[in-house]
């Protein structure tokens, strides 16, 4: 009785291994598959489709017969591009960083040259008047060097 019910079993699985796949386009375009031809009989445009050749998608196989890398490429790649996001990314900040310090200095450099002109001092002497020019063309390099 149980060497029935095994014979039973491999004859409908034998037949279920033996099943074709239909393929095939209607009217509208719109693509169909099946284990029985289209109704209406085989369009032309039906095609077999050998189960053999069938793999299931989630494998790592190469895609095309030139493809010569391995399943660890993939990841090298990622390393790679998440390095150079990185990297420009911590370029930005940092010329980000070196604007901004930029501007600060430029925004103090004016500040410092209007305080110098808002008090006007009498010179006592010629050496004092020499300085007062010095630092007044001192605040000025300093202005074109930030601020330019």
């Amino acid at each position: 009785m149980m060497q029935k019910g095994v014979l039973l079993t491999l004859c409908l699985f034998t037949g279920l291994s033996a099943a074709e796949v239909y393929r095939w386009t209607d009217a509208d375009g719109q693509v169909h598959f099946g284990d029985k031809p289209p109704a209406g009989g085989a369009a032309p445009e039906t095609e077999v489709i050998d189960e053999e050749s069938l793999s299931p998608d989630n494998t790592f196989e190469p895609q095309h017969e030139d493809y010569q890398g391995t399943g660890t490429d993939y990841l090298k790649r990622e390393k790679r591009v998440k390095a150079e996001r990185k990297a420009r990314r911590l370029r930005r900040e940092k010329e980000q960083a070196a604007a901004e310090k930029k501007q600060r200095n430029c925004r103090n450099a004016r500040d410092n040259y209007r305080r110098f002109n808002l008090v006007k001092k009498r010179a006592e002497s010629l050496a004092a008047l020499m300085k007062q020019r010095q630092r007044r063309d001192n605040l000025k390099a300093r202005i074109k060097r930030y601020c330019y």
